[in-house]
């Protein structure tokens, strides 16, 4: 254990106290970026987050059923990962603890997108991914209005998605703060399949 999780390490080898100050350090650097309370940041000091480290795609396909480098457990709010410092995943459980009682869906280019702003994706940073959205652009390769309804984004590649939809959350958080960009969110999560969110980006 350490001040915010319960590691649960397939093999230590993998792992090391610096990644655990990494873990650390993220989560307070999140607990400000999201305006947590003291209240929330004692609970999860408290209930820990639970961090499932797979040394391998197919150790954690045996944990979770699916073949993946790392994924957030909404049922169990478990982090399961073959990534020492998984951040992208640490912010889906961070927003959803923040908001609790959250509809089935958010719109992917808000959910996907939030991760990627503070998390980055696949093992990279996030001004990384951002980086690559920005090429993406300027070379019109790809644009966010692609990405507007839920069936678009995820009929497009993740390589694609993921930087784009990281790149405008991140400017529209910037643009109006964090506190209005989670009102959006929850505006834009439902119970059923989601519609265009073009209003969001004008």
């Amino acid at each position: 254990e350490s001040n915010y999780f319960k590691l649960f390490i397939s093999d230590e080898t993998l792992f090391n106290d610096y990644s655990i100050d990494q873990l650390e350090r993220f989560i307070e650097k999140m607990f400000n970026e999201l305006n947590f309370s003291e209240v929330q940041k004692n609970e999860i000091k408290q209930k820990k987050i639970y961090y499932f480290l797979c040394k391998d795609e197919s150790e954690i396909q045996i944990v979770t059923g699916f073949a993946t480098r790392g994924m957030y457990l909404l049922a169990q709010d478990y982090v399961v990962t073959t990534y020492n410092t998984h951040y992208h995943e640490l912010v889906h459980f961070l927003i959803n603890f923040k908001l609790k009682d959250l509809p089935l869906y958010t719109h992917p280019f808000l959910q996907e997108g939030l991760a990627v702003a503070f998390g980055g994706r696949g093992g990279l940073q996030a001004h990384t991914i951002i980086e690559t959205a920005v090429f993406l652009v300027r070379s019109s390769f790809a644009n966010y209005s692609e990405l507007l309804t839920r069936k678009d984004f995820m009929n497009t590649d993740a390589t694609i998605s993921y930087p784009i939809s990281g790149l405008y959350v991140d400017f529209i958080i910037k643009q109006i703060g964090i506190e209005k960009f989670i009102e959006l969110y929850k505006i834009y999560s439902a119970n059923n399949n989601l519609n265009i969110i073009e209003s969001i980006i004008k």
